[in-house]
C-alpha cells in the first residue's frame, strides 16, 4: 500500500540526473547544528546522504499495518489466510522440488493438501489457522466456536508485569476459561501489549487483587472447581503425577515469596514440576505455562480415551 502511495514520487524522477541528485530535489536537507531555523518535516527527509524516513512518514506506516491486522482479525474466512492460498501451495512445491533436486531424490512430490490434513510438510513452517473467527469475550454474537476449558489461573500474587502479559498469552493460546490479575489496568500498558500480543482482547480477565483472593478462592470451591497451587511444598506431587479434575483453578505464588501460608490450607493440594539441575524453581510464567499445558494435555487424553470407547460402542 505505501509502495502505490509513493509511486507518483519515483514517477516524477528526472532520468538524466543520478538517484542522489533526483532525491536531493524531491526532499528536503536538514539545516546544520549551528542552524536554529526550525522547519516542517516533509514525507522525506534527506540527511547524512542516506534517505531516512521521519515521523509522518512513520505514522502513516502504522496506520497502514494496524488497518491490516485488523482486516485479518475479522476475516470469518479462514480460507483467506496466506497458508491456505494458492500461491503458498505453489511456493511450497517449488521448495520441494528445489530440494529434491539437491539431494537427488527422486521421490515424487507430496499433494500439499494432504500434507496440510496431517499436519504439515517436515522442514516446512506452519502457522496456526484460527478455527474460527476470533470474538471478544462479550461477544454474543451466534457464530458457534470452540468452548473454552473449564481452566482459571489465578496470578493476583504475581507483580511483574512481563509475567501478566506472558500468562494472559499461554491462557489465550490454551484458551482457557479466564485469567484472573491483581489489577486490570496493567493490561493498557505498552510493555504487556508487547508481550500478550493482543491476547487480552480475547481472553476474559477478572480484576482480583490480593485482598479479596481468599474470598475468590472460597467462592471458586463452592463452584465446583479444584484448587491447585503451584508451589513446592512438604505434601506437593510431582506435575505428572498429578490427576487433574475437568473444573480447575491453578493459584501461581509471588516471584520470589511463592503462594501466601494462609493461602495453603484453602488448596486442595499443590504440584511441582519435576527439577535435576541446581535452580531452586522457574520462573512463574514458565511454571505456569507448563502446569497449564499439563492439563491441557490431561484433557485431550481423556477426550481420546472416550472417542474410542464411543466408536467401539457403536
Amino acid at each position: 500500500k505505501m509502495r502505490r502511495r509513493l509511486r507518483p514520487i519515483y514517477q516524477s524522477y528526472d532520468t538524466s540526473k543520478s538517484a542522489l541528485e533526483a532525491l536531493t530535489q524531491l526532499s528536503e536537507v536538514l539545516p546544520s547544528a549551528e542552524t536554529e531555523k526550525e522547519i516542517l518535516q516533509p514525507l522525506h527527509i534527506f540527511a547524512n546522504g542516506d534517505f531516512k524516513p521521519s515521523h509522518t512518514f512513520l505514522e502513516l506506516l502504522k496506520e497502514e499495518v494496524a488497518k491490516e491486522m485488523e482486516s485479518i482479525f475479522e476475516g470469518e474466512d479462514a480460507s483467506q489466510y496466506a497458508s491456505s492460498s494458492e500461491h503458498w501451495q505453489e511456493a511450497q512445491l517449488a521448495a520441494l522440488r528445489a530440494v529434491q533436486q539437491l539431494e537427488g531424490s527422486k521421490d515424487e512430490v507430496p499433494d500439499l493438501v494432504a500434507v496440510d490434513a496431517a499436519g504439515g510438510a517436515s522442514g516446512l513452517q506452519r502457522k496456526f489457522v484460527p478455527p474460527a473467527p476470533p470474538r471478544l469475550p462479550d461477544d454474543s454474537g451466534s457464530i458457534s466456536v470452540s468452548k473454552r476449558a473449564p481452566l482459571l489461573v489465578l496470578a493476583s500474587l504475581v507483580d511483574k508485569l512481563p509475567n501478566l502479559a506472558g500468562l494472559c498469552r499461554t491462557c489465550e493460546v490454551f484458551h482457557c476459561e479466564a485469567l484472573c490479575l491483581p489489577n486490570l489496568k496493567v493490561t493498557s500498558e505498552q510493555a504487556f501489549q508487547s508481550i500478550s500480543v493482543t491476547a487480552e482482547k480475547w481472553l476474559p480477565l477478572r480484576g482480583v487483587p490480593k485482598p479479596k483472593l481468599k474470598e475468590e478462592l472460597l467462592k471458586l470451591r463452592k463452584s465446583g472447581y479444584a484448587l491447585v497451587g503451584v508451589e513446592q511444598t512438604h505434601t506437593s506431587v510431582l506435575l505428572d503425577q498429578w490427576n487433574f479434575s475437568e473444573n480447575t483453578a491453578i493459584l501461581l505464588g509471588a516471584e520470589k515469596e511463592g503462594i501466601d501460608a494462609d493461602l495453603l490450607p484453602l488448596l486442595d493440594g499443590c504440584v511441582e514440576i519435576p527439577q535435576q539441575g541446581q535452580l531452586r524453581s522457574l520462573n512463574v510464567h514458565v511454571s505456569g505455562s507448563i502446569v497449564i499445558w499439563e492439563y491441557v494435555r490431561q484433557a485431550r487424553s481423556r477426550a481420546v480415551t472416550a472417542n474410542t470407547s464411543d466408536t467401539l460402542t457403536t
